[in-house]
Formats: C-alpha cells, structure tokens, sequence
C-alpha cells in the first residue's frame, strides 16, 4: 500500500484534470499586461531621468531600451529577470518620482489647481466680508465704549459743579470751565449717537433709536404738538445764545442729561445686540473658514514643491485634512490655554489659521492636554 501523498495520487489528479488549451500564435503570454504597464513605467522613468539630467548605469538602461525593441516577446526570453531587475533599480533611483506622479503632474495637476483656486475663491468671498464687518464692529463698539466713560465722567463733574440745594440767583456766574465742559458733554452726546446708528446698520431691525422717537414731536407756538422733521441731533445742541450763568446752564445740563439717558441706553442696546450676533460669528465661524484657508495654503504650498520635484499624485488624505482643519478652527475657541512656544502671542483667529495649516500643532497640543489630564488622575 502506498503513503498518502505518493507520486501515484498526485499522477491520478493530473490525469483528471483537463489540459490547458493551446495559447495561439502571437497571442501574449498570461500576465503580460501587468508586465507591459511596468515597461511603459519603465518608459515614463527613462524619459523623466534623461530630462532631469539623472546619471543611469547602463546595466539599467540597455535592458529597457533592449525591451521596447523586443516588444512583447521579450517576456518569453531566456532572462526576463535581468528586465526586472533594471526596472526595480530604476524605480529605486527616481523614487520619489514614480510613473504615477509624472502622470498625474501632466493630466492631473491643472485639474487639482482649478479646484484648490475655487475653494479659495470661496472661502475669500466668505471670509474677506465677515473680517471687515468684525473689524469695523468692534472698533466702533470700543470707541462708544470709550466715548460713554467720558461722557459719565462729564456728567457727574457738570451736577456736582451746577447743582445747588438753593435755587441760584438770577445772573450768578458759573463756575469757571463748565461752559466748557457742558460743550464737551454735548460734543460726547452727538459722537456716542453717531457711532450708535453705524453699529446699529450692522443688527438692522434689533434696536430702536429713542432719539428719534423723542424729536419726532415737537410743541408748537400755541401748545398743539405737531409732527416735525425729525433731527435727533438738535436735542444735543446749546441754545447759542447760553452764557455762563449757572441758572441757566442748569436748565440746559437737565435737558441733556435727560437725552443722555436715553443716547446711553440706545448705544448700550446696540453695542449688546452686536456683541451677541458678531461676536458669536466671531467665535465660531471665523475661526472655522480661517483654518480652512489654513489648510488651503499648505495643501497649494505642498502642490507647489510636489508639482517641481514631478512627485505630485492625487490623495485622499487630502480631503482628511481639510476636515481635519474644520474640526481644529472649530473647537479651539473651548481650550483657553492653547499657547505656541514660550512668548508667542496669537489672536484666535491667526491660531485657527496656523491650525489649519500646520494640524500636527493641534494634535500634538491634545496629546499634551491627555498626558496632563492622565498625570492628574494618577495622582
């Protein structure tokens, strides 16, 4: 009896099997069109190496040069391995540049280039807008602000200098420089009012402007009110006849403190209901869009060094990175600590962009915030 695994069985299963057909004349071996694409990449390095300048051994180069003249048949010959060889010491010199890359920087690359330009282009038409409305609300909003500390300032020093517990005299002068100050106050008054109505263009339809409600009826001669032009800044005027009598400038300071109150709180409303809807578009899409654009700057700084070294190729970490930055802009508004070296001072906005750029940053500011974290519970 013969062993399991003897030359009988396995001449019994060869026996049983039907035999391959034969391959007709001319027609290519099994395999040979895996073999072909590697010679045409072959092709593509050859040519690249010859451009660029490159010193190729010529145990590299005869045998390809040697294969495109054989065609197809040179697969069949007794040392096809020698072909292989040339071909893998090729590959290994260019490397990076490889047949894909050189491939992609000629039909790919301006396809890739029209897209990154457009994502830019819409990114800048977002960002560009939202920028300058933040810039220009926030220095407004800070010059109220200042303009209103004045202003209360103004306001105290003016009663405790006018206001007595007796009524004053007819013709009793002022105390020296409150003339002054009152034009100052009312000067406060008017900028605080102008400033407030450019804000409020920016949050349409939020807040009314009581001052123009207060002009927009006026008392005529015999005491019927009547409809009026509406000019809020003649409320925040001196009469131009006023002297420097206290009484006098009593009457006028009460008027004014009057509007004043009301200019405080239409500035503070304002100044409240941009702070809520910019200041939110400030904190979490800003820093979003800037960390795209981030993203877009090294992706192109990348494309750019790639496309001149011929070792561009389209990748799918690219779109990773992308949303890789969104996420980064997105939540580092929440970590107040996220610092760059020992001295570097950023605004969130330039940190969004250097995230966007540069995500190894983010990545690397967590894993510090874990191994922190991890440290605390430990001990």
């Amino acid at each position: 009896m013969m062993a399991p695994g003897n030359g009988f069985v396995s001449d019994v299963v060869a026996a049983d099997r039907p035999a391959a057909p034969p391959r007709p004349p001319g027609a290519p071996p099994p395999g040979s069109a895996q073999l072909e694409t590697t010679l045409k990449n072959a092709d593509y390095l050859l040519s690249y190496a010859v451009e660029a300048g490159i010193a190729l051994e010529t145990d590299i180069t005869e045998p390809i040069i040697a294969a495109r003249r054989s065609g197809r048949t040179v697969w069949e010959s007794e040392n096809p391995g020698a072909l292989i060889t040339a071909i893998t010491k090729l590959a290994a010199k260019l490397y990076p540049v490889t047949a894909e890359t050189l491939r992609a920087c000629r039909d790919d690359a301006d396809r890739a280039i029209e897209g990154y330009r457009w994502i830019v282009i819409k990114l800048a038409a977002i960002i560009l807008p939202l920028s300058m409305i933040s810039f220009i609300y926030t220095a407004i909003s800070n010059t109220i602000t200042t303009d209103l500390t004045a202003a209360n300032a103004l306001t105290v020093t003016l009663h405790t200098q006018l206001d007595t517990s007796t009524p004053p005299a007819n013709g009793q002068a002022a105390p020296v420089g409150s003339l002054a100050e009152l034009q100052q106050f009312a000067a406060e008054m008017r900028a605080i009012y102008s400033r407030t109505r450019q804000l409020n263009l920016l949050v349409p339809f939020m807040t009314w402007d009581p001052i123009r409600i207060m002009d927009q009826k006026s008392e005529g001669p015999s005491g019927i009110t009547t409809q009026a032009e509406p000019d809020p800044y003649k409320l925040m005027q001196l009469p131009p006849d006023l002297l420097p009598f206290t009484k006098d400038m009593q009457v006028v300071l009460n008027k004014l403190t009057s509007v004043y109150q009301e200019d405080r709180l239409y500035a503070t409303s304002v100044q409240d209901a941009t702070s809520v809807i910019w200041g939110a578009i400030a904190t979490c899409i800003l820093p979003v869009l800037y960390a795209l654009l981030g993203a877009c700057a090294y992706v192109l700084r990348a494309f750019t060094e790639q496309t001149e070294r011929r070792t561009f190729a389209p990748s799918e970490a690219t779109p990773a990175r992308f949303i890789i930055a969104a996420i980064g802009g997105g939540v580092v508004g929440l970590f107040s600590n996220f610092t760059i070296g020992q001295s570097a001072s950023l605004s969130p906005l330039a940190l969004a962009f250097l995230i966007g750029y540069a995500t190894d940053v983010f990545f690397s500011f967590l894993e510090g915030s874990m191994q922190n974290l991890r440290g605390s519970k430990a001990r």
